[in-house]
This record gives C-alpha cells, sequence and structure tokens, in this order.
C-alpha cells in the first residue's frame, strides 16, 4: 500500500541508508499512483528531497520539494504545504543561499499564522532569525529572535524558547552584546533539562568560540570537554570534529603542544572520513537517478542516455580526484603551523626520525639546532599578542629564506624553533646559525611597530659528528639551548663545558625593557 510504502522509505532515512531510500521512492509513488492519491503521492518527493538534502545534492532535493508543495497548494494542503515549504527552506539555507531560505520561512510563518499553529509559527521565527544573521542583517535578525522568544513565552513552551536561545547567543555575541555570555549559559541548561544532546554540544561549542575570543581560555577548555563528550556519546560526529578543532586551538593557547596536535589529528582524520562519506552518498544518489532515469527511457533514448552516464561517470571520477587533493590538503595542514606556515611538531618528530635513518646508513654527518628568540614574554607584555603574533611569523620567514632546500624549519612550540641540518658537521652548523643570527639582526622590526627592540636569538646545537647518536640529538640540543639562555642570551652553545659563544646582540638602545 502506500502507506506501507511511506513507512518503509521513513525507516530507511532514519537508518541514513541513502541509496535505498531513493531506490525506493519509485516503488512508493506506483504504489500512491495506483491507488489514485495525489496527497500520498505529493509525500513520496518530500521524502525524496529530504534523501537528497542529506547527500548535499540540494539542486535535485529542491526539484522534487517544489513538486510536492505545488500539488499541497493545488489540493489546498496548507498543513503539507508548510512543511514542504520549510524543507525547501533547509535546503535551500543550507546550499549558502540564504535569502531563497529567509522567502521560504517568511511564507512558512503565514501560513502557520493562518492555521492558528504557534509552534509552527515559533520555528519559522527562529529560522528566519538565522537567516537575516548569516546575511548580516542583525538588527533585523535581533528584532525576529525577540519575536520568537516572546512567542515561546507567552505559550509557555520552555522547550522552543531554548531553541531560540541557543540561536541567539550567537547572534548576541556578533553584536557583540554583554548578555551573550548569560545567554548561552541559559540556553545549555534548557538542552540539558529537555535532554536535547545536539543542541548542547553545538551551543557549548560556540559558547566556547566567545569564551576563547575573550580570552578565556580555561573557561572555554571546560566548555569544550563537555561538547567533546556530549558528541562523542550521541555519536554526532560532525560536532565532535568541531569541538575537537576548536579544543586544539584552545591547547595551543595554553601553551600545550602535544593536548593541542592530539586533538587536531582527530579532527582531521574525522573530517576526512566525512568529507568521504559525504562524497560517497552524492555519488550514490547521483549514480540511483541516472540508472532510474535510464530504466525509463526507451532502447533509443537508452544510447543517448548511455552516452550521458559516461559523462557522469567522468565527473564522478573527478569527484574523487576532488576527494583525493582534499585529503592531502587535509594532510598537509595537519604538519603544518597554522601561525607560521612552518613544518610542526609532528612533522619535525617524522623528519627528524628519517634523517636519523639517512645518517646512519650513509655514515654522514646530521645536525639539529635548537633556536629560541630572547626576551619575546617581554615583546608580548609590552606589545601585546598581535604584534607578537607578527614577530613570529616574520622570524619563520627569515630562518625559512635563510637555509637550504634540503633543511627544514619547524616551530618547536611557543617562540623556539628547531632546524635540521641533514649532511652538515659542527663547523658549517656554527656557521648556519651565525648567518641565522645575523639575517634576524638585519630585519627591519620598526616596520611591526616603531619602539620594538631587534630580536635576537639563542641555539643549542648537537651534531653526530660530536660521537652523538642521532637519536639523542633532540635532548642533548635542547638543554644546550637553556645553557645557552642561562649565558646571558644571543649565545650558542656547541658543547657540555658550559661555555657559549656570543651571537648578534642588540644595542643598549634596543635592549628590552
Amino acid at each position: 500500500t502506500p502507506a506501507d510504502a511511506l513507512a518503509r522509505i521513513d525507516a530507511l532515512q532514519r537508518e541514513g541508508r541513502l541509496g535505498e531510500v531513493l531506490a525506493a521512492v519509485d516503488a512508493a509513488l506506483h504504489a500512491a499512483d495506483a491507488a489514485g492519491d495525489r496527497a500520498m503521492a505529493a509525500q513520496v518527493p518530500v521524502r525524496q528531497g529530504i534523501a537528497l538534502d542529506a547527500a548535499a545534492e540540494f539542486d535535485a532535493a529542491g526539484e522534487a520539494l517544489r513538486r510536492a508543495a505545488t500539488t499541497f497548494e493545488e489540493l489546498g494542503d496548507d498543513e503539507a504545504l508548510a512543511s514542504a515549504l520549510n524543507s525547501l527552506g533547509v535546503v535551500r539555507s543550507r546550499a549558502g543561499d540564504a535569502l531563497a531560505g529567509l522567502a521560504y520561512y517568511t511564507r512558512v510563518r503565514q501560513l502557520r499564522e493562518r492555521l492558528g499553529d504557534a509552534g509552527g509559527v515559533l520555528q519559522a521565527l527562529n529560522n528566519a532569525a538565522i537567516n537575516l544573521k548569516n546575511l548580516g542583517r542583525l538588527a533585523e535578525a535581533l528584532a525576529t529572535s525577540d519575536e520568537a522568544l516572546a512567542l515561546a513565552d507567552a505559550e509557555g513552551d520552555d522547550a522552543a524558547r531554548t531553541v531560540v536561545l541557543a540561536n541567539r547567543a550567537v547572534l548576541l555575541a556578533k553584536l557583540g552584546r554583554a548578555e551573550a555570555l548569560a545567554t548561552f549559559e541559559a540556553a545549555e541548561a534548557g538542552a540539558r533539562r529537555h535532554g536535547y544532546p545536539l543542541y548542547l554540544s553545538e551551543t557549548l561549542r560556540r559558547h566556547a568560540e566567545v569564551l576563547l575570543e575573550r580570552g578565556r581560555v580555561a573557561e572555554a577548555a571546560t566548555k569544550l570537554d563537555e561538547a567533546v563528550d556530549v558528541a562523542a556519546g550521541m555519536g554526532a560526529r560532525e560536532q565532535l570534529q568541531a569541538a575537537w578543532q576548536l579544543r586544539s586551538a584552545c591547547f595551543e593557547a595554553r601553551g600545550d603542544a602535544p593536548a593541542a596536535l592530539a586533538d587536531l589529528k582527530r579532527a582531521h582524520a574525522l573530517a576526512i572520513e566525512l568529507a568521504d562519506e559525504r562524497l560517497r552518498s552524492r555519488l550514490d544518489a547521483r549514480q540511483d537517478r541516472f540508472d532510474r532515469e535510464l530504466a525509463l527511457r526507451t532502447s533509443d533514448e537508452s544510447r543517448r542516455r548511455h552516452a550521458d552516464l559516461q559523462r557522469a561517470h567522468q565527473e564522478l571520477e573527478r569527484l574523487h580526484v576532488r576527494l583525493a587533493e582534499q585529503t592531502t590538503l587535509l594532510e598537509a595542514r595537519s604538519r603544518t603551523d597554522h601561525l607560521t606556515g612552518l613544518a610542526n611538531r609532528a612533522h619535525l618528530d617524522e623528519r627528524l626520525r628519517d634523517e636519523v635513518r639517512r645518517a646512519a646508513r650513509y655514515g654522514t654527518a646530521l645536525t639539529l639546532l635548537m633556536v629560541d628568540l630572547d626576551h619575546f614574554k617581554q615583546v608580548n607584555d609590552r606589545f601585546a599578542h598581535v604584534v607578537g603574533d607578527q614577530v613570529l611569523r616574520a622570524v619563520a620567514g627569515v630562518l625559512r629564506d635563510h637555509v637550504r632546500a634540503s633543511d627544514l624549519v619547524a616551530r618547536y612550540g611557543g617562540e623556539e624553533f628547531a632546524v635540521v641540518l641533514p649532511e652538515t658537521d659542527l663547523t658549517a652548523a656554527l656557521s648556519a646559525v651565525t648567518k641565522l643570527a645575523g639575517a634576524l639582526a638585519a630585519h627591519p622590526w620598526r616596520v611591526l611597530h616603531p619602539d620594538l627592540p631587534d630580536v635576537t636569538l639563542s641555539a643549542g646545537v648537537a651534531s653526530t659528528d660530536q660521537g652523538l647518536a642521532a637519536d639523542a640529538l633532540l635532548a642533548v640540543a635542547d638543554a644546550r639551548l637553556l645553557v645557552a639562555k642561562r649565558l646571558g642570551r644571543a649565545q650558542v652553545v656547541t658543547g657540555d663545558d658550559a661555555d657559549g659563544a656570543p651571537l648578534f646582540a642588540p644595542s643598549a638602545a634596543d635592549a628590552p625593557r
């Protein structure tokens, strides 16, 4: 029966079996047509549109939903029409067309008001406020949110009020309103009260974003820990990926590089997994559409459709190539320090392991420089972190421009850098670190700030031609760097006798105060 066919589609959608949903659409349409039930037949493209939307096939989803809306309008079924138009608003909004989505939500509101459906009106108002915010029409968005909140209060609908508050908090933060944080707290309390884990995880993450922007790192970390737990507990992988990504930035702000790297790796791995699944869903949806269209054509048209299908397969291959490119990009990002563009700690560890093996195999020298910027904390304290970040980026550029293509410069953490020098003995390494110190001394630091002192470095050097085991270079170079800094900064230490050699030093006028 048509009802049975629709029930099967609904069950498949709940289980996330999108390819089978699209295949079941034909059977449901056939059953509805055979029963002469237009209203039931119109429900089929609604389900089809929702499945295509989940596969990110937004144009095809909109097409199916518009067919359903036209039938509901002809039948005078305002309830079903409002539901179909609301789904159209969601599809257009997800496709990035917030203005078209807003137009649909406006019409949904009118229909819901005519039906006397306060809950439907409230949903339309909340959706409209989100789209107005995304369009940058913040004053209108706030007025619409006010209206939604007032209606929720008038109806005594605390659950709906929670949903409105979750979106309202983001809007208030964008407006820079002081009550944004309190609104986040109220939305989180409501989500806990009504058992809305999805809203809770999303609201906690957005709350943490605002806290992190305001420098309240410890509070942001607490919110993100809960967001991760909630998302993981309900298997909400998109929310979990976003929470891991933001918590990585939080750990980095706290100076916990290993934890930041661990979360970043988790976030990138899950992003690749989700991108692959979304692409496969799109491929399945397109393949199903092509197969169904091909089956409906005569044998003469089949030959023409075969050519179309070949082109479609070529497009699918291009999509696979795009996925591979995206995967490569994500992998590159997981090996790169986001502030300086240098290799990060994970990339450094991997490259150092490779160079250790290579040095052992061919009996060549391998030298490691550990470099730390002198008095950098005073730069941050005196000129703020914005200037400090500019200094780090400039230092990264200087170091990168003054080493060989075969060398690796990495940000080790904070203001500390590492330089891997393959096939380089101690004498050549001393020449290299002197060259780097000179390049820093010659850099026009006053361009960043007129009162900025010259930037100098201290360095610890460890080389296999000193009799050191290759796998001990990192620990030894780091220990020697600490000695260099104790000797008064702008020093390089190459041995274990606690003697250093001076590098370029700032003038008395440029010394940090």
